[in-house]
């Protein structure tokens, strides 16, 4: 298992808010639309995650 630093930590958390406040809003906007922008959101979240551990 990887360490975490708590500014990589903080960092994923704020990316995290960040996806879910945009997921919310395309969700306001088209609601039939937002299963696929949320699983979209979620993977480019995980991928940011993997780049900042990686690193």
């Amino acid at each position: 298992m990887q360490t975490v630093s708590a500014e990589q930590f903080e960092l994923a958390l704020s990316l995290g808010l960040s996806a879910l406040d945009w997921i919310q809003e395309s969700y306001d906007e088209e609601p039939m639309r937002s299963v696929a922008t949320f699983a979209t959101g979620l993977d480019v979240w995980t991928q940011m995650l993997e780049l900042q551990w990686t690193q």
